[in-house]
């Protein structure tokens, strides 16, 4: 008796199993994922149960960065990639290169060499990637047909699918009544990280490549923020904050020709989209290159985990063959990090929208990883009012803009990050 009360009052589970919880967040159709997937592992795995740690998106990074300074964190966490270098310095992580060195069945050369390169802090594995890969662009197949305009993505495969042509495109399908009151936009403004990619095909860049300088002030990222800002303010192709505002004009309005975003979405249009065709093609060439970029997510262990090889199982098991199927192949939520699972027929030839995965796969291997590093956050709090100037129409010349934010960029980056 006392023996069982001990161990009752002392925490341990009553079923004899290894708890752990696994903390995310995402949308409806994300989470409702996420739940699949724990739910799946905990059936595969009858000796530990996972629970799911929901936080709202927009309250997850305040509750993350504070669970982990008091050491409260859940065992496994996912971590959007903006913060994760900030974080793996703060030592908040479990060093995974131990680990995988000692599992035969997790093999670093599965994986697509940047997706495991983005993982790393200082030289040091301190996650693995998922929800890994590149921006795209949706298209409204019903709107270009009407303005008698080619499938982009058969520019594309004759390398014609260019900014040129993409301001062609957006210019011919936005249409005003009579009133002067905007009925459809061409294309939508490309949102972070989406001008990085145009900053990279212009030849510019948002940092230095050793991430200490601003980088914006070059004539090649001014050619490309006033391309950007231009679509909005000049051309007229794309809708200001107020007329976009309630997602008047989202790409499932069928008020949109051409959009920014992550292939991610395609879930989500599935379910909404019902009045006309759809599907996706990589971002454009620009004058000095491709606008290919990656990004993901890392899975995190906790240094307080009291169960570092059954959260070690869990975070294998989500980014194993089994959970990157259900991610990736059935639901499209972004790309398989496995390089085999990325070139299969069942990615690259769906059965159901988007059919160009193509796009996708080619952005996941000839991207490039975002300039992000320690002090992403202070650059981006830096950096944000001035673009918010340029974007909002508050400040029409890009090199105006892009020379004050430079310039204080390099001021925040030239002080001691401690201060």
């Amino acid at each position: 008796m006392l023996a069982a009360a001990c161990i009752a009052g002392c925490g341990a589970p009553p079923d004899g199993k290894v708890h752990l919880r696994y903390m995310a967040w995402g949308n409806v159709q994300q989470l409702a994922l996420e739940q699949r997937i724990v739910d799946e592992f905990n059936r595969l795995n009858p000796d530990v149960k996972v629970k799911l740690f929901k936080v709202p998106g927009s309250a997850y990074r305040n509750k993350m960065v504070v669970m982990f300074a008091s050491r409260t964190a859940p065992d496994v966490v996912r971590v959007d990639h903006y913060d994760f270098p900030q974080l793996a310095e703060r030592d908040y992580f479990m060093d995974l290169e131990a680990i995988i060195a000692k599992d035969p069945e997790y093999k670093l050369n599965d994986f697509y060499p940047l997706s495991v390169e983005e993982c790393r802090v200082k030289g040091r594995l301190q996650g693995i990637n998922v929800l890994f890969g590149g921006g795209i662009m949706f298209y409204n197949k019903k709107i270009l047909a009407e303005e008698g305009l080619e499938d982009p993505y058969e520019l594309w495969k004759r390398g014609e699918w260019t900014y040129d042509k993409v301001l062609e495109y957006a210019k011919k399908c936005t249409k005003f009544d009579r009133s002067g009151r905007p009925t459809q936009f061409g294309i939508n403004m490309p949102p972070m990280p989406f001008y990085i990619g145009v900053l990279q095909a212009f030849g510019g860049k948002l940092l230095s490549d050793d991430l200490q300088k601003s980088a914006l002030n070059s004539p090649e990222s001014v050619r490309a923020m006033q391309w950007i800002s231009n679509l909005r303010w000049r051309h007229k192709c794309a809708p200001t904050p107020s007329q976009g505002a309630n997602s008047a004009f989202g790409f499932e309005t069928g008020k949109l020709a051409l959009s920014f975003d992550y292939v991610g979405m395609s879930s989500r249009f599935r379910e909404l989209i019902t009045r006309f065709d759809w599907d996706i093609c990589p971002m454009p060439m620009g004058p000095k290159g491709d606008s290919f970029f990656v990004k993901g997510n890392q899975l995190v262990m906790s240094r307080e985990t009291k169960n570092p090889d059954a959260a070690w199982r869990f975070m294998k098991f989500v980014n194993g063959p089994i959970a990157e199927r259900i991610l990736y192949i059935q639901e499209r939520r972004q790309s398989p990090t496995r390089m085999a699972l990325a070139e299969s027929e069942d990615f690259l030839k769906p059965k159901a929208k988007p059919f160009n995965m193509d796009a996708v796969a080619l952005t996941v291997a000839k991207g490039k990883i975002l300039p992000i590093g320690p002090r992403w956050p202070e650059v981006m709090q830096t950096l944000g009012p001035e673009l918010d100037n340029l974007f909002a129409g508050r400040e029409k010349d890009a090199a105006t803009a892009m020379k004050r934010a430079s310039d204080a960029v390099d001021k925040v980056l030239s002080e001691d990050p401690g201060l």
